[in-house]
């Protein structure tokens, strides 16, 4: 009988999770927050084991997470997020977009909005730094939605810091 009602308790917490699929901007922004914004205020980085490691592009290494279908990616001067795998659709993207503008707030209060000069071709394209670009400290954090094929643009958020 316990195992019955097990499995009974295991199938519905399944279909739950099928039927009520993650909040998928949410679930980026936790991604950022977790590895991005360490990565940026020089924190040690977190364990990727609940991830999948996948090379989506060659010689470039990412994590997924399984749930969310959302890519990690990071090196030694960047970490970023993005829906490459899988695609936000349109209230997914205002969402990432208007819980973005509130992460950079709470946690990059330093950070000014730039002007992306020369990037008028993109569908976003917005900027957030601290320092000049010459200034050895320059670092950025770009939140950006690019394709060739306007359907299937791709949405990312990334900080970047200097070489220095």
């Amino acid at each position: 009988m316990a195992v019955i009602l097990l499995g009974f308790i295991t199938g519905c917490l399944a279909s739950a999770a099928w039927i009520n699929p993650p909040n998928r901007a949410l679930a980026a922004i936790e991604l950022f927050e977790t590895y991005c914004v360490k990565f940026a205020k020089h924190h040690p980085i977190p364990s990727t084991q609940h991830l999948t490691r996948m090379e989506l592009i060659p010689g470039t290494v990412e994590w997924v997470d399984p749930k969310s279908k959302i890519v990690l990616e990071f090196d030694k001067r960047r970490c970023r997020v993005s829906d490459g795998l899988l695609h936000f659709n349109e209230e997914e993207r205002k969402q990432f977009a208007t819980e973005t503008f509130s992460m950079v707030k709470e946690s990059f209060p330093m950070l000014e909005p730039s002007d992306p000069q020369g990037l008028n071709g993109w569908e976003s394209f917005l900027l957030w730094s601290q320092y000049s670009k010459r200034d050895p400290r320059y670092w950025a954090l770009i939140l950006t939605r690019h394709s060739f094929v306007w359907q299937d643009a791709t949405t990312s958020l990334s900080v970047s810091i200097s070489a220095n």
